[in-house]
This record gives C-alpha cells, structure tokens and sequence, in this order.
C-alpha cells in the first residue's frame, strides 16, 4: 500500500532549532557557572532547559503527523522501527563512541561520573539507566524509546496501543506530580511528567487538520509571548534557585511550557498549510542540525571552555566566550549534519536490491 508522504514543515524544524539552542546556552550558563564562577548574561538563559519541553510536544507531534496512516496496519511496524532506529542511534552511537575515546584520553573530562560495562550496553542501547551516562543529554532520548514503542503497539493493534498510550500518560500525570524531582533514573523514562509533551503532541498532529484557527498568526504570537514570560519570570524568580529545581513548580513549569509549545506548534503549522514560509532552506538546514546540537553541545563545551582559558584566549571576556561557543557549536553542528549525518541517512535509507534469478532457472 503506498501512502503519500506529508509535507515536512518548516516552521516547526526552525522551533526544533531554537529549542535545542536555549538548551545549549543553559548547559553553557552552568558551565560558566560552575568553572569560571561567573553568571554569565547574569544567567539570563536560566530556563533554557524550556527547549525539552517544546522538544517532546514537537516529538508527538511529527510522530503522529508522519506516521499515522501506520496505525492500525502491522505490516507498517517494521518500517516504523527502521525509521525510527535510523533517525536516532547513528548520530548518537558515533557521539557515543567519541565520547568513550574523549574519556579514556583526558579522564578530566568524564567528571564525577561512573561506568560500568553493562551500564554501558543499556546506556547504548538507550534503554532505562539506573546510573551515569555517557551523553548527558540521552536521557530525553529514552523517554522517546518508551514513546516509539507505544506508538508501535497502536500499529499493531489500534485499541491496545491506545489504551496503552492513555495510561502511560494518566500514570506519568500522576506519579510524575507526586515526584517532580525524585524518581529514580530508570523509572524515569516510564512515569516522568514531562512525558504528557509525547501525548499533548499527538493530540496537536490529530486537531491540526480537523481544526482551523480563524487567526493562526495571532495565536502563534500569543504563545510565543506566554512561552517567553515564562522564562522571563523563571529567570527573576529563580536566579538563586539551584538549577536541578524549577522555579515555576516542578508540575506547573512543564505543563506551562508545553501548553505554549503546543499552541505554537499547532498555529505554526497551520500558517505553513495557507502559506510558505520564506527562508524555507535556512530553516531546513538549520532544523536539520537541531539534534546534534541537541547531543554534542555539553561535550563540545566542555573542551571550549577549556581552550578558551589556554594562552591569550585566556584574556578574552566570558561574554564573548560564551558567543564564540555558541557559534561554534551551531557551525560545528551544521557541518556535520551535512557532511556527515545527511550522506550517512541516505546511504542507510537506500533501496536494497534483492538478486535476480539467473535467467531460465525458476525462482
């Protein structure tokens, strides 16, 4: 059965961008913090970490929009996980395994963290991890496990997967409000609240060819303000609140963010059905980058921030220390996606071609 494919939108691969930028600059803020004792920007980038919010809204979302004719058809489930293996493990893997080589060469840079061997093979594998892991950022990446596979079941079976996914969000609602701050690492990925972001997202792709807003735009500007606000009042709140803690409520600031993420998400896209946006190759390219910036930022910043203290880069003002990294960082992220990621996914994705039977013998 041939299915048409749904147009990529580019509104929501530009917000991808943003958001894995405000996590970066949040990771950078604590790094300044943390080794150079200076709140840089006066730690004005205090709820980046806002970005994984939009992250699992815009998860559900392109989840559903992409795949939904899968549902309900078990012949689609194989190349529902083909794709969803191929669109996560390489890049991470490769990062992975640098990271492995970076720690072995400068220990200094693993930090505190522990390693086992067969933490190691769940941390690969990106399956619930009871302790440290090697990309710091693949936490997230295991809640998208849990969710890809509920996904799956509602391929397979239409009413099981969705009673599935239902209580998976009634129980991340509920365990997740009883313990906003501390589940273990390896339950996490089940019952987080941040996990409702999959659901909110899937219920967004569901309405957003059902229900029109009369004023797309205006909607979109309102939730990009209430996103913002947001951050603004967390940062005035919580600039002396540590970073593991969330100045808004550890159940109020998530369902704040997703709630604006999922309003954005929702007239952006609509804008982008009546309209195309302009700059659309910028945004591809830089949508396109967003997921390794979201994976390499941390280990990337923390060898520049070391080689910004090396020589007369020593002299230079954490200000523009912090743009230079981000600068990096976004150029490096490019580069790859490009150079690397984008030749690497087509060579995967590539038609295989199956023998032919020598001519006169049967097949």
């Amino acid at each position: 059965m041939q299915v048409e494919a749904r147009p990529r939108l580019l509104g929501l691969e530009f917000g991808r961008f943003l958001a894995a930028l405000l996590v970066c600059c949040f990771h950078f803020s604590i790094a300044f913090e943390n080794l150079r004792h200076d709140r840089v920007f006066d730690f004005a980038f205090r709820a980046g970490h806002a970005g994984v919010d939009y992250f699992f809204v815009l998860s559900g979302f392109i989840i559903y929009w992409v795949h939904s004719s899968d549902i309900g058809r078990p012949s689609a489930a194989a190349g529902f996980a083909a794709r969803r293996i191929l669109r996560i493990y390489p890049l991470y893997l490769a990062i992975f395994a640098a990271m492995l080589l970076a720690f072995t060469v400068v220990p200094s840079l693993r930090g505190p963290r522990e390693f086992s061997f067969w933490n190691g093979i769940l941390d690969a594998l990106l399956l619930p991890l009871p302790g440290d892991g090697v990309v710091p950022q693949a936490w997230s990446l295991r809640h998208e496990m849990v969710f890809y596979a509920l996904f799956a079941l509602m391929v397979l079976n239409v009413r099981v997967g969705i009673v599935a996914l239902a209580a998976w969000q009634a129980l991340s609602l509920v365990i997740g409000a009883m313990h906003p701050y501390d589940l273990a690492p390896a339950i996490k990925p089940f019952f987080y609240i941040y996990n409702l972001g999959f659901g909110i997202g899937v219920a967004c792709a569901w309405a957003v060819t059902r229900i029109s807003l009369p004023k797309p735009g205006l909607v979109a500007g309102l939730a990009g303000l209430g996103f913002i606000a947001a951050m603004a009042a967390e940062w005035y709140i919580g600039r002396d609140v540590p970073e593991n803690l969330l100045p808004l409520g550890g159940i109020a600031s998530p369902l704040i963010y997703m709630g604006c993420a999922a309003l954005l998400i929702l007239s952006v896209s609509q804008i982008e059905f009546r309209k195309p946006l302009p700059f659309g190759r910028l945004m591809a390219v830089l949508g396109g980058s967003s997921y390794c910036i979201y994976l390499i930022h941390a280990p990337l910043g923390s060898v520049l921030i070391r080689l910004f203290g090396v020589g007369p880069l020593a002299e230079l003002p954490n200000r523009a220390v912090f743009v230079a990294m981000v600068a990096i960082t976004i150029a490096v992220s490019i580069g790859t996606h490009l150079l690397v990621e984008k030749p690497v996914l087509k060579w995967l994705r590539r038609p295989r071609r199956h023998p032919q039977p020598a001519e006169g013998i049967a097949a």
